[in-house]
């Protein structure tokens, strides 16, 4: 049996200078009865959200910031999930991620020279490896402005739909579906501005710069195309109504599944067994050579050299000593 971890973040030694990878065991932040998931689900992010304003409002009155503003949105960020409690600096992180957006969305006349200057001016600067400003002043902006914590607000809603579609039993109609309908209908929602629908399943395999695994669905025709008729539904208007009629059985889960959305399953009837493909990133050679060890490590597989020829070759029994290839020349 594997023993399994998660690599969370980096963390600083104040003693020996730098900073290292901190890693859990898997069960520390991931327990059999989802208790951290769940939390995190259901709660309220203006408790992170409110201090958090207030901490901020010294950008626009030019006053210093009050440090134990950020402090309280820090504890509460702990009490949220404990990936932020067991890892500081992924507080840190987070929150210097929020701010860079919120200085970019709300002084955007200025140069950014002077957004950065703001940026450190409430920036957490404990952990020198999460305040550099150009870490966070890309040209990415994935905020629209709504709230401080965009990031979270929008995290949330996601989990909560992929959660709703696919595991969750209040729907009786949903529940009368399968795991794999259920994931397809998820997958062609959730993933409106795709050339196919994905789940957005990803994983990190290696120890190192790591590709990553990507599981994919297969696309259906839904009358959008060149080919489509006069009457056929525009791409987005397909999914926007899409959206709505998952928002409405989000509202009545007693509800009957609305018929866009059983558009979409009966589109999937018959290939949902065998629909899964798994992509692997490759980001560069090694990547591809550890991804090869990594997959003959976990399927037991063994190699000798050939007391013949002297390469490696795969072994089926411990006392094996020839490989099968030909003897060069014969």
């Amino acid at each position: 049996m594997s023993i399994r971890y998660l690599q969370i973040g980096l963390e600083e030694d104040p003693v020996a200078g730098g900073a290292g990878p901190l890693s859990l065991r898997f069960e520390q932040l991931i327990p059999e009865n989802h208790e951290f998931l769940m939390t995190f689900i259901d709660y309220d992010l203006s408790h992170v959200e409110l201090p958090l304003a207030e901490y901020l409002a010294c950008l626009d009155t030019g006053r210093d910031a009050k440090k134990q503003l950020l402090v309280s949105a820090v504890t509460e960020l702990q009490k949220m999930h404990p990936y932020f409690m067991v890892c500081r600096e992924n507080a840190a992180k987070l929150l210097n991620q929020c701010f860079a957006d919120h200085v970019r969305i709300r002084f955007p006349s200025l140069g950014e020279q002077e957004q950065k200057a703001l940026f450190l001016k409430v920036a957490v600067t404990d952990y020198s490896f999460y305040a550099a400003p150009d870490r966070f002043f890309t040209p990415y902006l994935l905020s629209d402005g709504e709230h401080i914590l965009d990031r979270l607000y929008t995290l949330q809603d996601g989990l909560r739909k992929w959660i709703f579609l696919t595991i969750d039993n209040t729907s009786p109609a949903l529940a009368a579906l399968s795991a794999k309908e259920r994931s397809v209908l998820y997958a062609h929602i959730a993933c409106r501005d795709m050339d196919f629908p994905q789940l957005h399943l990803r994983t990190e395999y290696s120890t190192r710069s790591t590709p990553r695994m990507l599981k994919r669905l297969p696309p259906w025709d839904f009358g959008h195309g060149e080919d489509a008729g006069a009457d056929a539904i525009p791409l987005k208007g397909h999914y926007d109504l899409l959206g709505q009629e998952l928002d409405a059985l989000m509202q009545d889960p007693a509800g009957e599944i609305p018929p866009l959305m059983q558009d979409v399953i009966d589109a999937a009837a018959g290939t949902c067994e065998d629909c899964d493909v798994i992509t692997y990133y490759i980001r560069s050679f090694a990547n591809l050579l550890e991804l090869e060890v990594y997959q003959m490590v976990h399927a037991d597989l063994r190699m000798k050299r050939c007391k013949n020829c002297g390469r490696y070759f795969i072994v089926d029994k411990s006392n094996q000593e020839y490989c099968q290839r030909l003897a060069p020349g014969s």
